[in-house]
């Protein structure tokens, strides 16, 4: 159940890859066999969320900390290479063939079915965006619509001027003019013999995380210099080396399947006992498994994602 996380570098292709079989928020939501149940005491051990089907219901979802009654949750992202235009990259959550709704005894919903055969659900897409002087990625809530100012449009995962380090911003507030700061990613060059760093800090719950582009208080700033005591931090799971097999490994569960550089673990440091709170990894060519846990939002964990097609 390890696969190499070092060593084994992708192989680049030119492809012109579709994503008809991703489902549409209407398509998932619609579907006349999603039933639902009463009894708020029945909570099954397996459980994933409710995207909701409305603009500012979604907007709120993929910036929201994921709740911790869904444990783990499972996506897809797909790379979509073109020959002329940049790379287009698709998140999608991975749903059951025949869902039914649950409800926790909050009254929260949930979607509940098997996953052995599962659809894709969209939920967010990506364009790389290179200048002369730093790379970006604009997250949109739409497969197409990039236009920053946008209904669509969600956020940006940034590349800082040393190269290493990425600030995932929210767009601007039309009322108060300022910057949500969702996360910050901060990677540390690998060598022939050590595989690449990877750290990320997440807001505190407490914290606020506005940004003024005049007296920025970025994250990243904060943590290098030792201010984030109360932030959630993850840290990449230290790798083993195998010598029979001249490489590092990590165990993915399974999840993962191709060995890739950009194969990564987080875990969450902050807690008494750490755990597993992110997972992205290779299964195909153009396939990744993307797959997180409460306190990340579904957002800061595409972004962690795409930082990793960038820096790694």
């Amino acid at each position: 159940s390890t696969q190499s996380t070092w060593g084994s570098e992708d192989t680049e292709h030119d492809l012109d890859t579709q994503s008809s079989d991703v489902l549409s928020y209407g398509e998932y939501n619609d579907d006349p066999r999603m039933t639902a149940t009463t009894s708020p005491d029945r909570i099954p051990p397996r459980i994933m969320p409710m995207v909701p089907k409305t603009l500012d219901g979604r907007l709120e979802f993929l910036t929201q900390p994921i709740t911790e009654a869904c444990g783990t949750v499972q996506c897809i992202l797909i790379r979509e290479r073109k020959k002329i235009a940049s790379c287009r990259y698709i998140l999608a959550l991975e749903v059951p063939s025949y869902p039914y709704v649950v409800m926790d005894r909050s009254g929260a919903e949930h979607v509940e079915g098997n996953l052995e055969r599962s659809k894709e659900l969209f939920l967010l897409a990506a364009r790389q965006q290179k200048g002369a002087s730093k790379t970006s990625f604009s997250i949109s809530m739409d497969r197409d619509d990039f236009d920053k100012h946008g209904k669509h449009y969600l956020a940006k995962c940034r590349k800082n001027l040393s190269n290493l380090d990425f600030t995932v911003l929210q767009r601007e507030d039309v009322n108060t003019q300022k910057k949500i700061e969702l996360g910050a990613i901060a990677f540390t060059q690998g060598t022939k013999y050590l595989p690449s760093q990877v750290q990320v800090v997440l807001p505190s719950n407490n914290e606020d995380n506005t940004v003024d582009a005049k007296d920025p208080k970025w994250l990243l700033q904060k943590f290098k210099e030792g201010k984030c005591d109360k932030n959630p931090i993850m840290k990449n799971t230290q790798p083993v080396w195998n010598q029979e097999a001249k490489t590092y490994e990590v165990d993915f569960g399974g999840r993962v399947t191709k060995s890739s550089s950009k194969n990564i673990q987080l875990q969450d440091v902050t807690t008494s006992r750490p755990s597993v709170k992110l997972t992205f990894g290779k299964v195909d060519e153009n396939r990744f498994a993307l797959d997180f846990a409460y306190p990340f939002t579904p957002v800061m964990a595409f972004a962690v994602a795409l930082s990793c097609f960038d820096a790694l």
